[in-house]
């Protein structure tokens, strides 16, 4: 009877110790893709589709005389698209810290510039040891038309780099679907402290404390998607910002966005929605040259 006792233990702390252990590994591999794409980020290119629908004072509208001309303008939901040349890069100003770099190619199906003349110009830019040219980049991306736009959630992966897992509580919480893929899901929590996150929109960056969750592939861990809420309080104002990353794996091996859809609610009312589309990314052909490594399309 001793013996069954001690047999039953020995299973059940097998059982509990294996959750652990497929956590850490999960982990392990997340932080190793967020290693990997810290270092091959700046060297990749893409093409962006941002779709957003955002609430602004409908100005067209003519108030009645009397008790209607005291009310403010009706809310209506302004929808623009707009197709950019997309990459990453660092600013000296702000070292190990990635952005998002654009060059903006129509608005509305209305042509901006040139394809080829606007990844030349996100080249020139992303190459120039001049952090104006990059902020420059940053900085025309927000002058057409766009209301709230939220940046920077692609990388979002370098979160979980190493040396900041420590910075986080992570427990398994079950298993889903993506897309064809069985994934395990970890759910996460920042530690007390200051916000990891910056969410930059227009000429406001605010830091934000994190929860969320990481999907990981069953069958290898690979990181699929990572989605994160974030709440802050002012006055009796409350902003809830929640965004979705989907990455995929590269044919020259690194993780890179496929989608990101971004929402900014205030006191409940959907204020910002922002949905982020991918085209496979390429990789520079070498870093003096202002060419493309086109590789094929992922199978589906």
């Amino acid at each position: 009877m001793g013996q069954f006792v001690i047999a039953v233990a020995f299973l059940l702390g097998i059982c509990a110790a294996q959750p652990q252990d497929t956590l850490t590994r999960a982990l392990n591999r997340l932080s190793e893709e967020a290693e990997v794409f810290a270092r091959e980020a700046p060297l990749m290119i893409s093409d962006e589709t941002l779709h957003q629908r955002a609430l602004r004072s409908n100005a067209r509208f003519r108030p009645r005389i009397g008790a209607e001309a005291l009310k403010p303008p009706p809310m209506i939901y302004q929808e623009r698209v707009l197709v950019s040349e997309y990459a990453f890069a660092t600013l000296q100003g702000s070292p190990g810290v990635v952005r998002e770099m654009r060059r903006v190619v129509s608005v509305d199906t209305k042509k901006v510039e040139s394809v080829e003349k606007a990844r030349e110009t996100l080249t020139l830019g992303l190459k120039s040891d001049s952090e104006r040219a990059k902020r420059k980049l940053i900085q025309d991306f927000e002058k057409h038309g766009l209301i709230g736009a939220a940046v920077d959630f692609g990388q979002i992966i370098l979160q979980f780099r190493r040396r900041n897992l420590a910075k986080y509580k992570f427990e398994l919480k079950g298993e889903t679907r993506s897309g064809p893929d069985e994934a395990l899901v970890i759910r996460f929590s920042q530690q007390s402290g200051p916000g990891e996150l910056t969410i930059y929109q227009g000429n406001s960056a605010n830091k934000a404390e994190l929860t969320g969750e990481i999907w990981v592939r069953k069958s290898d861990l690979l990181p699929l998607k990572i989605s994160l809420s974030s709440e802050q309080k002012k006055d009796e104002t409350v902003t809830l910002h929640t965004a979705s990353v989907d990455y995929i794996q590269t044919p020259f091996g690194t993780l890179a966005p496929a989608a990101v859809k971004h929402q900014e609610i205030v006191n409940k009312i959907l204020k910002t929605e922002n949905r982020y589309e991918y085209t496979p990314f390429r990789k520079f052909a070498a870093s003096t040259e202002i060419k493309f490594t086109e590789v094929p399309e992922m199978p589906k």
